[in-house]
């Protein structure tokens, strides 16, 4: 059966080709918008783990530090420099990330784009602000928050008058913070920093893009739902039984969605170096960190197949129980009134996160917001061709012309597809 499905796909004519292309389209548009917010939240993931060393927890009683930390913002030519002193280091203990070891007193390792910036700025102007002339070394990427960013890192003995004398910037005054006695740079310290906003906003912004996708893929699934729900109720009627019918549907479906599904995948990283580009807390991305994870990438290819299958099981009702109604075109079932029970427990579920994001850890607010708004959204779309029903009977009832009746007539006869129910 999964051969003729196939083949009555290829066979279907310029009609058929164009309506699988509409489709193809969609879903590869909608699965390249999930592919960029997981690819978003894969890179906010990845700078955190990069640059958490620099807001390290401080060292508990008792526990011998291996540096004291003072973390600054410095500026030049209107960008902004993270300038981090490592003071009164351990030589003996592990570096900080993207350091092959830990920098001693009177050493500067710099990021590569500052290492440029001091070899094209007057020395007066940047170099003079540093305690040697010629950096040490280059920081790797695994301590950068982009290629492009700003960092010095600066060895200091315990006692430098430059950590508590007045900051003297020839073009901003920098930022200060607190001088931070730390036990390793493997343990980043809790609270709510400017990459963890990013990343919570990230997740509402993942749950709000869910049922737009999955509305661009069902309204994609749509464009050729009538003539495939036709050709599935011909086949009915030729003898094919429910099985055979739910297999050649779920295998049309399913072929067009998955190939496009992996156009859309592949889109997202073909134009991942651009989207690297963006600027975000004062640096662009690396390319790996805006291209989701395989794992993330396989598991968004997973959901569009089975949601595609599952549009094409959910249209198979009337044909596998009455196909002569499908070519008759008889009136399609009305929404029914067991979706109220949906939207009390949607609406239910929104209230209850709304309460929880009260007491919840500041690193799952965005989650749990996220969880919301999807029941929320998901009530919505429950209750819509309920709406759309009740639109339809008044519109009806009030009608003063043939096509204002019609029009009564068509909501009321398929309540569902106008209220832009996603699951096709």
């Amino acid at each position: 059966m999964i051969a003729l499905s196939l083949r009555l796909l290829r066979a279907g004519g310029r009609n058929a080709w164009s309506a699988a292309g509409l489709v193809a389209t969609g879903v590869a548009v909608a699965t390249a918008l999930l592919a960029f917010a997981l690819g978003a939240l894969h890179g906010l993931d990845a700078r955190e783990q990069r640059v958490g060393w620099r807001t390290p927890a401080a060292a508990p009683p008792g526990t011998a530090p291996v540096a004291q930390l003072l973390v600054r913002t410095d500026h030049v030519t209107d960008r902004a420099i993270q300038q981090i002193d490592v003071v009164d280091p351990r030589p003996d203990a592990a570096g900080p990330p993207g350091l092959p070891r830990m920098p001693l007193p009177g050493e500067l390792w710099v990021s590569p784009a500052l290492a440029e910036l001091l070899r094209t700025v007057p020395a007066d102007a940047l170099a003079a602000r540093y305690p040697v002339d010629v950096p040490t070394g280059v920081i790797g990427d695994a301590g950068l928050l982009g290629p492009d960013e700003l960092v010095a890192v600066v060895g200091r003995p315990a006692g430098d008058p430059v950590l508590t004398a007045p900051e003297r910037s020839e073009v901003v005054a920098s930022a200060r913070s607190e001088v931070v006695a730390v036990a390793g740079f493997d343990r980043p310290g809790e609270g709510l920093g400017l990459a963890e906003i990013y990343r919570q906003l990230t997740y509402v912004a993942l749950a709000l893009l869910v049922f737009p996708v999955a509305s661009l893929l069902g309204a994609s699934a749509r464009l050729s739902a009538a003539r495939r729900t036709e050709r599935l109720a011909t086949l009915r009627l030729f003898g094919a039984s429910r099985r055979q019918v739910t297999v050649a549907a779920v295998t049309e479906v399913t072929v067009v969605a998955a190939a496009a599904a992996v156009l859309g995948i592949a889109t997202e990283w073909l134009l991942a170096p651009a989207i690297a580009q963006i600027s975000l807390a004062g640096s662009t991305w690396f390319v790996a960190d805006v291209r989701p994870a395989p794992v993330t990438a396989l598991a968004a290819f997973a959901c569009v197949a089975l949601l595609a299958a599952g549009s094409a099981v959910g249209g198979l009702r009337r044909v596998v129980i009455t196909p002569l109604g499908v070519v008759r075109r008889d009136r399609p079932q009305g929404a029914r009134l067991v979706r109220l029970l949906g939207l009390a427990a949607g609406v239910a579920v929104f209230v209850i996160m709304s309460q929880s994001i009260q007491i919840a850890p500041s690193d799952i607010v965005g989650l749990v917001f996220g969880i919301g708004v999807l029941a929320l959204f998901g009530a919505i779309s429950l209750i819509g061709p309920l709406v759309v029903r009740l639109l339809g009977g008044v519109l009806t009832r009030r009608a003063r012309s043939a096509p204002a009746l019609l029009a009564g007539r068509r909501l009321l006869d398929d309540p569902r597809g106008p209220s832009g129910r996603w699951p096709g």
